[in-house]
């Protein structure tokens, strides 16, 4: 279990930003369950609801702070959503969702870009308009959306890469 987290700045007002501190608890308290495997696109705060944010900003209550982390899990091949307590430093829900794709992450970006370049029929296309250093071609990835067209086999990702001269 990892230690309770701590915000930075003291105790938070509920809608502040998540502090680093309170982030890596989050993804190793995740990262304790699915192992190295997990790779994540994001943690966000779950932002509380009006009654208890009033009680909050009245005095009468501290409010709970949680995050949310979105991310792949390469073991499982799938994606996963947790929900973290940052307060009292637990793991709240984790589940896995194979049906749905997780946003990019920068894995992913480095991954794209070693993929074309290393592409002997991209090199090719290079080469015949006159870009012989491929340290000069720009590649984005985008994403394909949150659709798995059924022809991306199961546990990869869709995506096409951008290119552009610098």
């Amino acid at each position: 279990m990892a230690e309770r987290a701590i915000h930075d700045s003291g105790l938070p007002h509920p809608l502040t930003a998540l502090c680093a501190s309170e982030i890596e608890a989050a993804t190793a308290l995740v990262k304790a369950r699915l192992g190295d495997a997990a790779v994540f696109s994001s943690c966000a705060l779950v932002e509380p609801d009006k009654a208890t944010l009033r009680a909050h900003v009245d005095g009468q209550a501290a409010a709970a702070r949680q995050a949310r982390l979105v991310g792949y899990d390469e073991q499982r091949g799938a994606t996963f959503v947790a929900l973290v307590d940052t307060a009292t430093g637990t793991l709240e829900r984790l589940e896995h969702r194979p049906e749905v794709q997780a946003p990019i992450n920068w894995i992913d970006v480095k991954t794209v870009v070693e993929v074309t370049k290393a592409d002997p029929v991209w090199q090719a296309a290079m080469h015949e308009r006159g870009i012989d250093s491929f340290d000069l071609v720009q590649i984005d990835p985008w994403p394909a959306g949150g659709f798995i067209h059924p022809s991306v086999p199961q546990g990869q990702s869709a995506g096409r890469p951008a290119r552009s001269k610098r």
